[in-house]
């Protein structure tokens, strides 16, 4: 599930970062750069040769940008048991000056807000659904370096 919000952090943070000269330029390609359909074997595992064609996610874009994703992909945490993929459960994604809002179907926090700063997150603050504030993970970058002071309700974690 981690991998799962990666690549959409990252594909979502592609999708917002533009600058104003290179914008004609996108706008000409920006149907090579925005596909409606990846096989999730492809996405989740690169090197995997298997595939199952009824499980894909898909991907809706507005000027230019991500601003949804349908399907998720669960991985087993137990190897005797077979992964899922649920094609009808989305992520929405809307922008904001310099926040991303992700909105989930399913999940533990259906609501992530991104601050992005530099083109990278600056901070993130994790909801659940009532809407009430769980978690605020803060991200400093060092040469080589990614840390994240992370606070959930009194709980304190800092990594690297």
């Amino acid at each position: 599930m981690k991998i799962f919000f990666y690549f959409l952090f990252i594909l979502g943070m592609v999708s917002c970062g533009t600058n104003s000269d290179d914008l004609q330029e996108n706008q000409q390609n920006s149907t090579d750069l925005e596909p409606n359909k990846a096989f999730v074997f492809y996405m989740e595992f690169p090197k995997s040769a298997s595939l199952q064609p009824s499980w894909y996610y898909t991907f809706n874009y507005e000027n230019g940008k991500l601003i949804k994703m349908t399907g998720t992909f669960a991985k087993s945490e137990n190897m005797w048991l077979p992964d899922n993929f649920y094609p009808d459960s989305f992520t929405t994604l809307s922008y904001h000056n310099n926040q991303t809002e992700v909105k989930n179907s399913n999940n533990m926090y259906p609501t992530i807000v991104y601050t992005i700063e530099n083109d990278k997150p600056k901070k993130a603050e994790l909801y659940d659904q009532f809407n009430q504030l769980i978690t605020v993970k803060n991200y400093t970058y060092e040469p080589g370096e990614i840390k994240i002071y992370s606070k959930t309700y009194t709980f304190e974690t800092y990594y690297t």
